[in-house]
């Protein structure tokens, strides 16, 4: 036979040899292979040039086989190795990424959403609900949730007494615990649509405090040079003729030496860090309290209050062109954090975990809590804490007047709720995360303060 026909023929027999090899088939293969019989004998029968022992070459071909699956064995596990190495490695890092992010800034989302949408609501087209699906599978699960309607935390945290709160609260402010004293002066912390206009009612219609407010300047009182009380529209309430719920006014006010002249029983603002200097340079301080509504809530009512209180500073047109709750939630008029934010006196920017932290002991330490789910027992705890009783005894009237103002409401404004887990109540929770925390740890401080005052 010619050399092509040999090559061939050993071609043949040695992928016969190695698929028999792979099959682990038992096979009788001849000691000594007839290369004459190659071109009629079957495939299973391809031969080798004449002399070429089987044996010897099965064994040759056994031992190759095994170093290169041992080879390749190796190489695999190897490789196998590394990647879960790099695998483990890679899930570390971002799991370590993810918490140091949780732990120090909020979730971006509404932010960002609600710069988006600013020119959206200025065409006063609707929000891309393709963005807005986007937006909720972000903040859907993004940390704790508080029902609407707890009066107990669903967390407790410890105190944090080792963390410095803003200098001006510290010293002008009196501390929760600290015993009354004749110079102190009520400071009502007013959250916007949180019973801050009932307790003001209650107290001036039911109690004849003197208040000092907004309301102080209204009939022409802005521009008084004496500081007097004064009765605005022939109303049943005394104010002090300041306003104390703008910085200007508290400026003013400062001025007119506010504090000092001890005319006012109970000074109303919502601005904590301003009217903080009212106590400055006197020997009067603050005793600060509040009351508080879930952020969610709170944030409905007062988008539904605002499309109609033209009366408002805040109020705007494009307002009242936005028709629900989600697109109110991305616009820019939708609240991020208010309560955190006036607390520790950052409007802008991102927040993080230490300025929550802050909030916290800024509550803790300087504000007596009441809760708008519980005005009655608020209420009668504000009158406790500050001796309201003790010094002028509450009279059956003064109590039925109390029990209808705290029942029914002042500046109510009657309104769809906003069921929980709808798209709007999701959308106003991502907004306001910190101040939903933030919320929690007032319920924890409401059930602490209430035993400190001897209360359920």
């Amino acid at each position: 036979h010619s050399l092509q026909q040999q090559l061939y023929a050993l071609r043949r027999y040695d992928n016969m040899v190695a698929y028999q090899l792979n099959r682990n088939d038992d096979y009788d293969f001849p000691e000594t292979i007839d290369f004459r019989a190659t071109t009629t004998t079957t495939r299973r029968r391809a031969s080798p040039p004449v002399g070429m022992e089987t044996s010897a070459y099965l064994k040759k071909r056994s031992k190759t086989k095994a170093a290169f699956q041992q080879e390749s064995s190796n190489s695999a596990y190897n490789l196998r190795k590394s990647l879960r190495i790099l695998r483990v490695f890679m899930l570390g890092t971002i799991m370590f990424c993810f918490v140091m992010w949780e732990k120090n800034t909020i979730a971006p989302t509404p932010i960002a959403l609600i710069e988006t949408h600013h020119a959206v609501i200025a065409k006063e087209q609707k929000p891309d609900p393709v963005e807005t699906q986007a937006m909720l599978r972000r903040v859907k699960n993004a940390h704790l949730d508080v029902p609407r309607t707890a009066l107990k935390p669903s967390r407790y945290t410890p105190p944090n007494p080792s963390l410095a709160i803003p200098l001006n609260l510290d010293t002008l402010l009196v501390d929760v615990n600290q015993p009354q004293t004749s110079s102190d002066i009520p400071f009502f912390w007013h959250i916007l649509k949180s019973g801050g206009t009932t307790t003001k009612d209650a107290a001036g219609m039911c109690l004849g405090k003197v208040e000092a407010s907004e309301s102080g300047v209204l009939d022409g009182h802005g521009s008084d040079k004496v500081l007097k009380k004064v009765n605005i529209s022939r109303g049943q309430i005394e104010y002090v003729n300041v306003d104390t719920t703008t910085a200007s006014g508290i400026a003013r006010a400062v001025s007119m030496g506010l504090a000092e002249s001890g005319m006012s029983d109970i000074i109303f603002s919502p601005l904590l860090h301003e009217s903080s200097q009212l106590f400055n340079n006197t020997t009067h301080k603050g005793r600060a309290f509040c009351l508080f509504r879930h952020p969610v809530e709170r944030a409905v009512s007062l988008f539904h209050y605002l499309k109609q209180a033209s009366w408002e500073p805040t109020f705007s047109e494009k307002l009242k062109k936005i028709e629900t709750v989600e697109d109110y939630a991305i616009s820019e008029f939708a609240e991020n954090n208010w309560m955190t934010r006036f607390l520790i006196n950052e409007m802008t920017g991102i927040l993080t975990r230490k300025h929550l932290e802050v909030a916290k002991e800024i509550l803790r330490r300087k504000v007596l809590v009441g809760l708008t789910a519980d005005m009655e027992n608020s209420f009668e705890r504000f009158s406790k804490y500050f001796g309201w009783e003790d010094k002028d005894p509450i009279s059956a009237d003064q109590r039925s007047c109390l029990k209808g103002y705290l029942a029914e409401g002042s500046n109510r404004n009657d309104h769809a709720i906003a069921e929980e887990g709808t798209m709007g109540w999701r959308i106003l929770r991502g907004n306001n995360l910190f101040d939903l925390e933030l919320y929690d740890y007032a319920l924890q401080l409401y059930e602490e303060q209430g035993k400190m005052l001897g209360l359920r």
